[in-house]
C-alpha cells in the first residue's frame, strides 16, 4: 500500500466549507480512482492548517492520480487554501486498519 500526504494552508475561517468541499466534491473524486483504498483528512485545532492522507493498492495507482485528477482536486480547494500544498509519498508499512504489516519498509 502506499500513501500520498498533502497538506495546505487554510485561509480564516474556512473550515466548514473545506470540509464540505473535501466530503461533497473530493472524496466522490477520489473513489472512482483505479486503486484508491481511503482518504483521512484532518485539520489542526486551530484550523490554520489541514491534512490529508490518500492510501492507494501501489505506487502506480498513485501516480496515476497525481499525473491526471490532482489538479481538478486541487482547483475545488484552491478558494480556501493559501500558498501551494506540501505533498509527500510513502510506503505504509503498519495499518491496524488495513491490516498491514510488513515488518520493514518496503
Amino acid at each position: 500500500m502506499f500513501a500520498r500526504s498533502v497538506m495546505v494552508r487554510l485561509k480564516p475561517n474556512v473550515q466548514n466549507d473545506f470540509n464540505n468541499v473535501m466530503e461533497n466534491s473530493v472524496l466522490p473524486i477520489l473513489r472512482r480512482q483505479a486503486g484508491f483504498r481511503d482518504l483521512i483528512a484532518l485539520i489542526n485545532e486551530d484550523g490554520t492548517e489541514a491534512t490529508s492522507i490518500s492510501l492507494w493498492d501501489n505506487r502506480e495507482s498513485a501516480q496515476g492520480y497525481n499525473n491526471t485528477t490532482y489538479k481538478e482536486v486541487l482547483s475545488k480547494v484552491q478558494n480556501y487554501i493559501e500558498g501551494s500544498p506540501t505533498v509527500r509519498v510513502s510506503n505504509v508499512i503498519h495499518s491496524t486498519v488495513h491490516k498491514i504489516s510488513t515488518g520493514k519498509a518496503a
